[in-house]
């Protein structure tokens, strides 16, 4: 992950890194009410097989659960102190959730501060949510995909079987 980071920067000299950091055990909790509870879920082989973008999405999930331990708090430790270490102080905000908000990170970023407060939109149930969908579009899209692709030879079929039933064959 570190060398991610340490490339990521080289491409991007100017950048600026905001690193989320929030109470461990939390995370952990939240992380076993969303990517924990979808991971388990058996459709995800099955809809690899016939949908590209969910094969790429299973093949990043598993590679993330690899590198995070199985999504363990040392993990996550480990990952925040590697980026404390590549990224230099005057680049790196550590965005503490449920604590910072538009002031520390329009200040960190320069730019003015919007009206209203800072949104919470990391919510489990929502994530979950994505997924269903996420799955019923992988679905119908493979499923079109299917139908473009048989359709050529089912009209070739129903030509044939028509043939023979008129007797033309």
């Amino acid at each position: 992950m570190n060398l991610l980071v340490k490339e990521l920067l080289e491409a991007y000299p100017e950048a600026k890194v905001v690193l989320t950091t929030r109470d461990p055990e939390k995370w952990r909790r939240s992380i076993e009410n969303s990517v924990g509870l979808i991971s388990k879920w058996r459709i995800w082989p099955y809809l690899a097989l016939i949908s590209p973008d969910c094969a790429a999405w299973v093949q990043m999930l598993n590679t993330m659960d690899k590198i995070m331990d199985g999504w363990s708090i040392s993990a996550l430790n480990r990952h925040n102190a590697g980026v404390r270490a590549v990224v230099p102080k005057d680049r790196l905000l550590e965005f503490k959730l449920g604590q910072d908000g538009w002031k520390e990170l329009c200040e960190f970023i320069e730019l003015p501060q919007p009206d209203g407060e800072f949104p919470n939109v990391n919510d489990g149930k929502m994530f979950v949510a994505v997924h269903v969908l996420l799955i019923n579009i992988w679905l119908m899209k493979a499923l079109k995909d299917g139908v473009i692709r048989m359709a050529p030879w089912l009209l070739l079929i129903g030509s044939v079987l028509l043939a023979r039933r008129l007797r033309y064959v």
